[in-house]
């Protein structure tokens, strides 16, 4: 999905005591996405009406940018959010945050409470992933599939893409369907099996022989019969001269 595990976030910073009162985009400094002018606070050229910039301030951490607040409220872009508890707002990790009430997920346009809109059992786990006493999440995706998640953990070794419950693996947002999770284990290059089937990432290899099955280098593996690049099969060639591209 494109996303990075992160850090503890950095601290909040007096948009006024920055230079020229702005925060500029890294790369791309003609874009501004705070300033005070004229008195007034603005999100991208856009007015945040009844604001107080004397007390805003800002994130610079790349997944919070679109998050201010002032003495009063938590603003998400040019959007307020009065229903927000400001006084117990706190950011967490992998663009999770939380008041005294919910927990939430910050997406470039909005910030939303989380599907199960309790902090019950509420934990960040990391690689985007999380939980709470209803759901499941990733990347604040509820996992729909997940009828236990207080069993709902990282997999050991798995990178920053693998998760499972007491039922089922997760790859991502996406099961493993099928997978035993008993029997289930990691292997490498995005490889793992379980006492039935070979999976490429969430995807089962179709039709896979698995006493004669090996991998080969990188997203390559064959059996007595067939090749697969991934989970697809190649169609044509021959498992016993078959060669990995370098």
């Amino acid at each position: 999905m494109g996303f990075k595990a992160r850090g503890k976030p950095t601290g909040w910073l007096r948009l006024t005591d920055l230079p020229e009162q702005r925060l500029l985009d890294k790369d791309y400094p003609s874009i501004v996405y705070w300033e005070v002018k004229d008195g007034v606070v603005w999100h991208q050229g856009r007015r945040l009406r009844g604001s107080d910039p004397a007390t805003f301030e800002v994130r610079t951490d790349e997944e919070y940018k679109f998050l201010g607040r002032d003495r009063s409220y938590v603003y998400h872009a040019w959007s307020k959010l009065p229903k927000l508890d400001r006084a117990t707002f706190e950011l967490l990790t992998d663009n999770y945050c939380k008041d005294k009430n919910l927990a939430y997920c910050t997406y470039e346009t909005s910030l939303q409470p989380l599907k199960g809109r309790t902090l019950k059992n509420f934990q960040v786990l990391g690689r985007g992933f999380a939980r709470d006493a209803v759901h499941a999440y990733y990347w604040g995706k509820p996992l729909r599939s997940c009828t236990a998640p207080l069993t709902f953990a990282l997999v050991n070794g798995g990178g920053d893409r693998y998760a499972r419950d007491r039922e089922q693996i997760y790859c991502e947002a996406a099961v493993l369907k099928g997978a035993d999770a008993g029997s289930w284990h990691l292997l490498s290059n995005g490889f793992s099996r379980d006492i039935s089937n070979i999976f490429y990432d969430a995807k089962r290899l179709a039709g896979v022989d698995l006493a004669s099955w090996q991998q080969l280098s990188g997203p390559y593996s064959r059996d007595d019969k067939r090749v697969y690049m991934m989970w697809w099969r190649v169609k044509g060639a021959d498992p016993n001269t078959f060669r990995p591209p370098e």
